[in-house]
């Protein structure tokens, strides 16, 4: 054999090879049809029959929907005992298919005072765990609880180390903050691929900026949710694929048809464009439009004008940033990069609120996928500690 010869054939050989390495690094990469652990956290609220039922709903869907096939399912909630429920201890537990049936296989037992799932700590304890007790190509998780958004506890003076997000809702020694979840999913050794927040109005853009580099998508409402949630039957095979649309619609279809209600807002944020949205705002900011908006004619996404406070605190983030854009070209850029950030979202008409009056609905003249709280003057001061603020102004 020529040298010649011998050279191209090892040219040969070579290209192989590296083709091999590239196809064996992309079968690496994980995606939609791949293993996946879904991670359900149950904070103590007075949300129980709920989530039980929720819980239900996953135990039908594992057991009927091939889609399913290659998902583990883990919660955590506080124990159950004759007494009732157990405040003080914390149980993670993992879903397992025995004989056609669904049966609950407790992993581990937490007390509350060792490990405080409201701080970095204790919730990064649970985290890891998850990852160790289901190995995985992916990762989701669900939060069941109250919620509020970016909002402090109710008095307005309280330091903004002090924010509660969500969690029970009238006992704040068991709420968290979203600040918290996101230090915690940075100390767990794999990614989290979402964070599907069932609960009342997280669906901030201050909110989402802070879990921007924890999840790759969240997924939440800018109004009240329904106090049975979501139907998991249809949304566990649609976060599993990745059927942003399906997801959103079929949580709608399911308010339209729940009589007591029939409210709903969901989106999908891909947070990969979130700082290129912070970019833009800060355009929007610098443009000294905010003194010019009539906050009555914005649309509110919350019922606490008819609560005690006679305010809202929610808005359309669309429907505020697009009365800053005076300037056709930067309206045309936030535009696209909303297009961008929101990949999914539905809405009914109107929305509904536990403040509002019986039989009273607010319509929703425009649903953009996320609040805002920039018009909320009284909350101006602890408004200004937010991240989303400092990265904007």
């Amino acid at each position: 054999m020529s040298k010649r010869c011998y050279t191209y054939l090892l040219y040969i050989f070579s290209l192989i090879l590296c083709l091999c390495c590239v196809a064996c690094d992309t079968n690496e990469e994980p995606t939609p049809e791949s293993a996946i652990t879904i991670y359900y956290h149950v904070p103590y609220s007075n949300l129980t029959s709920f989530v039980n039922n929720d819980l239900r709903e996953a135990d039908g869907a594992l057991l009927t929907l091939p889609a399913l096939d290659k998902t583990t399912i883990l919660f955590a909630k506080h124990k159950f005992t004759e007494m009732g429920i157990d405040p003080n201890v914390y149980v993670l537990c993992k879903k397992v298919i025995e004989q056609g049936e669904v049966k609950d296989i407790l992993l581990r037992e937490y007390q509350f005072s060792e490990v405080n799932y409201t701080t970095p700590e204790g919730l990064g304890t649970l985290l890891r765990d998850v990852q160790s007790f289901s190995k995985s190509k992916r990762y989701g998780m669900i939060i069941s609880s109250h919620g509020d958004g970016w909002l402090p506890q109710r008095d307005p003076s309280s330091a903004p180390d002090r924010r509660k997000l969500f969690g029970a809702g009238n006992h704040k020694l068991y709420d968290a903050s979203f600040v918290t979840l996101a230090e915690a999913v940075s100390e767990t050794e794999k990614p989290w691929e979402f964070l599907l927040i069932d609960a009342c109005n997280c669906q901030n853009i201050e909110v989402v900026y802070d879990l921007r580099n924890a999840f790759r998508y969240v997924i939440g409402s800018t109004t009240e949710i329904v106090d049975k949630g979501q139907d998991y039957m249809t949304a566990l095979p649609a976060l599993v694929n990745q059927q942003w649309d399906a997801l959103c619609q079929s949580y709608k279809a399911s308010c339209e048809d729940y009589a007591d209600w029939n409210s709903a807002t969901l989106s999908v944020i891909d947070c990969s464009q979130i700082d290129e949205m912070a970019a833009i705002v800060k355009r929007l900011h610098q443009s000294g439009a905010d003194s010019l908006v009539v906050r009555s004619e914005l649309q509110p996404l919350d019922g606490y004008d008819m609560y005690r406070y006679g305010y809202n605190i929610f808005y359309d983030f669309a429907d505020y940033y697009r009365c800053l854009a005076t300037d056709a070209q930067l309206l045309s850029q936030f535009e696209r990069q909303l297009a961008a950030l929101v990949l999914a979202e539905a809405h009914t008409a109107s929305y509904n609120s536990v403040y509002f009056p019986i039989n009273y609905m607010r319509p929703l003249r425009v649903s953009s996928g996320l609040s805002c709280s920039a018009p909320c003057t009284e909350y101006f001061q602890l408004w200004q500690e937010t991240n989303w603020y400092k990265a904007t102004h």
